[in-house]
């Protein structure tokens, strides 16, 4: 379980202001909204992940000299995309045809992959269209409108807190998506209501819905994740992180005059260029009790629990190549996340930054208190609201990991609860419902629940049983855990409930989903029935969870908000909500805190002269036996000012003419901290110069259909 909570600042900034009262207000707000936080390299510069209808066009004119008109703006949004689950990507073609991360198509190439055609580690490529695989599990989302909502759920939920605040913003939300995405629409439109600045704003967004994707091109694993943990989120580096795939309507790939065309000469050092993708979460705006709780419960929490599972995983890949390849994915993903969530613990850790939090928090209270008594009236105790929220929540914060969110690993046991809620759910009204549940996520469930995705028994064994292990070590005394373990270890029940259910069978969950709830309840697969003896204790915790403690965090957050749009308005951009955004900046190297000068590109000579032959540090026999064909002077990566958190990944890099420049692929290790705050001087994304693709496809994997379809004249028409 984890909560994402927020932020903090610098000593000597409140020092400075304490004379003025009047200033520490208007200075306090801004400064919180743009983060300055403890870095003594701390610039604003082009700061800021912008929802495309609130991007600061004058601002980019004055500082850059462009001119962001808005036909361009929605160019770049149509011609952007989701991956729903995490990553970003962006239309290359007008074939429908998409550019985004090897690691984010990673699940359909793994999927596809089989013991003796293993395409994670030879790559994919497909010389005809009738060669593209359908992956199992990826839907892509086009947004395609944004409309303000905010003063009809405000209304609905004005003056209401705790379960009242979270009933009322459920089903007023339920009905706006509703009236959005029409019964005779749903599974090609998806809507959903984002919150942004923590309620202060409400905006609809509407997505073209794609589930028909297929994979044509991947490079071999080694290449792709060139450096593996030991350079993740370190520059220089050298990975071809890229990979293609398509949208198919009606069995065709669809047509869209909105893509980016492929430019002629790449990333320039020092060019304004932008990045559009969806990152997934930032807490610039939260409060010191919320950032407290982060640093004690959450992180810490999901640190113990990744370091375990990790150490787990490798000793389950000394069984056996099979072993290796069925849970290299799942390593992949955890290393990936224990560097983040230990990079963010240490920023949280620093008793300066949050020290300074919570003086600040206090002081624009009391000048609220003392100058502006109408507004400390209505929202003066929304600090204090949140603060004993988080202290319930610590209260059942185990209870929460390991009960009510908790998955056991398992992609079937996900099958089991889906299929449970699901039965009683749909009984509902559409506004009553969970919000999973609502209409216009159904087609998602539905592509989850029928999803062609391999199953491996054993995975599947070893992480339901180290989740077990988990809650019967957290929780010795709580009733399900004595249910539960009342017979059994917890290695007996993982075997008996993975071997022993019918759900690897698509044909067995679409006839349980069909048949809804009399279906569950005479269903006698083991699986099901402990997924129901769970979910009696599951769902009223995650229901007490977000309608007793999440509401009220909500419900002040947005009274929080509120206040700092009266005080100083909208010029910041808001926190990242998995939604479209566009940020701006340039190629530019720095220096280290080592005081080291790091170059803004790297070549691919420079991965030759990195190879070691031993992983992860292994040039694939492809590129060996073409090493001669190869420009060696070539860039390869490159770092780049703009602003890079998870969710960015697969992310476009443009130039001003809307042609593609470059493939964001990650971040420095400086960047890890930008849940936080932003610091142009040292933090930097990541990204795959769009001239070693062509250089890569062209004369390693000889990808003629590929290459034409992306540098044909019509690709290469020009989008002012």
């Amino acid at each position: 379980m984890n909560l994402n909570f927020l932020f903090g600042h610098k000593k000597s900034f409140f020092a400075i202001c304490k004379s003025n009262r009047q200033m520490v207000i208007q200075l306090f707000i801004f400064f919180t909204l743009v983060i300055l936080i403890n870095s003594p390299n701390y610039s604003q510069a082009d700061e800021g992940m912008w929802p495309i209808n609130l991007f600061p066009t004058l601002k980019v004119n004055n500082d850059h000299n462009f001119n962001v008109k808005q036909d361009w703006l929605n160019h770049t949004m149509l011609s952007s995309v989701r991956l729903r689950g995490g990553c970003s990507g962006g239309f290359v073609s007008e074939s429908g045809l998409i550019l985004t991360n090897h690691h984010c198509a990673r699940s359909c190439i793994a999927q596809l992959s089989t013991e003796n055609n293993d395409y994670i580690k030879n790559g994919f490529y497909a010389k005809k269209q009738n060669d593209e695989l359908k992956c199992p599990d990826i839907e892509i989302n086009q947004l395609v409108e944004i409309s303000n909502v905010t003063a009809q759920i405000q209304k609905a939920t004005q003056n209401k807190v705790g379960k009242a605040f979270n009933d009322l913003f459920q089903s007023i939300s339920s009905k706006i998506t509703s009236q959005c995405s029409n019964s005779k629409t749903k599974d090609k439109i998806h809507c959903e209501v984002v919150k942004l600045y923590n309620g202060g704003l409400y905006h609809l967004y509407k997505y073209k819905r794609y589930q028909d994707v297929r994979l044509v091109f991947a490079p071999e694993e080694s290449i792709a994740t060139f450096g593996g943990d030991i350079d993740n989120f370190n520059f220089p580096r050298y990975d071809f992180d890229v990979s293609f795939i398509r949208v198919y309507e009606n069995d065709k790939p669809i047509f869209t005059q909105n893509y980016f065309p492929w430019s002629t000469h790449g990333a320039i050092e020092n060019e304004l260029t932008f990045v559009t993708g969806n990152p997934w979460k930032t807490s610039r705006m939260k409060t010191h009790a919320i950032l407290e709780t982060m640093r004690d419960i959450d992180l810490r929490d999901n640190i113990y629990i990744n370091n375990e599972l990790h150490e787990k995983l490798l000793e389950f890949q000394k069984k056996g190549d099979e072993q290796r390849r069925i849970s290299t994915d799942l390593i992949f993903f955890i290393e990936n996340n224990l560097k983040v969530y230990k990079g963010q613990q240490q920023v949280l850790m620093n008793s300066e930054f949050m020290n300074n939090k919570k003086n600040q928090e206090q002081e624009i209270i009391n000048i609220l208190k003392t100058e502006h008594s109408n507004l400390y009236r209505k929202f003066g105790t929304a600090w204090n609201e949140i603060e004993m929220a988080t202290k319930e929540y610590r209260k059942i914060s185990n209870q929460l990991t390991y009960i009510a969110y908790n998955s056991f690993g398992s992609d079937l046991y996900n099958y089991a609860q889906t299929l449970i809620r699901g039965a009683s759910e749909l009984q509902k009204n559409n506004d009553q419902r969970l919000p999973e549940f609502t209409d216009s996520n159904l087609p998602r469930i539905k592509q989850m629940l029928l999803s062609t995705s391999p199953i491996n028994n054993e995975l599947e064994i070893l992480n339901m049983e180290f989740y077990l292990e988990k809650m019967k070590e957290q929780l010795p005394t709580h009733p399900l855990v004595l249910k539960l373990f009342m017979n059994d270890s917890a290695s007996i029940i993982a075997k008996k409930i993975i071997n022993g259910t019918n759900l690897k069978e698509i044909k067995e969950r679409e006839k349980l989903f069909n048949g809804g709830i009399r279906a569950i309840k005479n269903s006698q697969d083991p699986l099901i029935i402990w997924a129901q003896l769970i979910d009696q204790f599951a769902l009223p915790l995650r229901k007490k969870f977000e309608k007793e403690i999440k509401s009220k965090i909500d419900a002040n957050n947005e009274k929080i908000a509120t206040v700092f749009f009266k005080l100083y308005g909208k010029n910041i951009s808001p926190d990242a909500t998995s939604t479209l955004r566009i940020t701006y900046g340039q190629v530019k190297g720095y220096k280290d805190h080592d005081n080291e000068e790091i170059a803004p590109f790297t070549k691919l000579a420079g991965a030759f002269e990195r190879s070691t032959n031993v992983a992860p540090f292994i040039i694939p026999d492809s590129w060996q036996k073409n090493k001669n064909q190869l420009n060696l002077d070539t860039p390869f990566n490159f770092v780049s000012t703009h602003e890079m958190i998870g969710g960015f990944s697969g992310s476009p890099m443009i130039n001003t003419k809307s042609e593609l420049v470059g493939l964001a692929f990650d971040g420095n290790k400086y960047s890890i901290s930008g849940a936080f705050y932003y610091d142009s001087n040292l933090s930097r994304t990541v990204s795959v110069h769009s001239n070693a693709i062509l250089e890569l496809l062209d004369k390693v994997y000889g990808t003629e259909r590929l290459l034409s379809e992306i540098t044909s004249p019509t690709s290469a028409k020009t989008k002012e």
